[in-house]
């Protein structure tokens, strides 16, 4: 069988036709490639939320598990202090300026052993934040050297300090200006205007120590 040319080129007249019925197949297969594009966008759009969204509640019962697991551990190393603490008693640690100390820590400090009283940046011996359970020296009373007085700073019971000429020991805590009532005058150096000395002395020393010990003068002598 002979195939002719008029048999696969169409007729002038279909041409038209067939061109028509081509362009509409091209614009519903276009339309369809954009349709399935869109389609695979919402779809990844859509697993990147979700996986986000599962990374995230991942990472949050993660979190939630460290901290629980943290908290147990603590609470484990809490009571297995407590009962070494209760073997061989709470440990003593020097005392470290500008560190913060808790509740019921001992520290040393210029020979004396301190109990801390709550949480506290104060260096011990104050009062507020510290008792002493072990004090130094003899009978428990030592002098701390403070080097030169300074108006403001924060003294405490049995400092001693340097000021014109002289030395002066606190009597308590916060024992105001000095020299003052709250201050022991302890010795002078030598100076060539006597009087001045003796208006030093009289200021520093103690009214009730003058009238409990007639004898005793701004030198030391009885």
């Amino acid at each position: 069988m002979t195939i002719a040319e008029r048999d696969v080129v169409p007729r002038e007249s279909d041409q038209e036709f067939l061109v028509e019925c081509w362009k509409q197949c091209l614009a519903e297969m276009i339309a369809d490639v954009r349709e399935t594009k869109l389609r695979w966008k919402d779809a990844s759009e859509l697993l990147k939320a979700e996986s986000a969204a599962a990374i995230a509640e991942a990472r949050a019962a993660f979190s939630d598990t460290l901290i629980k697991l943290e908290r147990s551990i603590d609470e484990r190393l809490g009571r297995l202090r407590q009962i070494i603490n209760q073997k061989n008693g709470p440990p003593v640690r020097a005392y470290v300026e500008d560190k913060v100390h808790y509740e019921g820590e001992l520290v040393t400090h210029d020979g004396s052993t301190y109990q801390a009283l709550c949480d506290t940046g104060r260096a011990p011996p104050d009062e507020e934040h510290w008792i002493c359970v072990a004090a130094g020296g003899l009978d428990g009373l030592s002098f701390r050297v403070k080097g030169t007085y300074q108006p403001g700073e924060r003294y405490s019971k049995f400092d001693v300090v340097a000021l014109n000429g002289g030395n002066f020991v606190a009597r308590r805590t916060n024992p105001g200006i000095c020299p003052g009532d709250d201050w022991q005058a302890l010795c002078f150096q030598e100076k060539r205007d006597r009087l001045d000395r003796k208006a030093i002395v009289a200021n520093a020393a103690f009214p009730a120590h003058r009238s409990r010990d007639a004898s005793w003068s701004p030198s030391g002598t009885h």
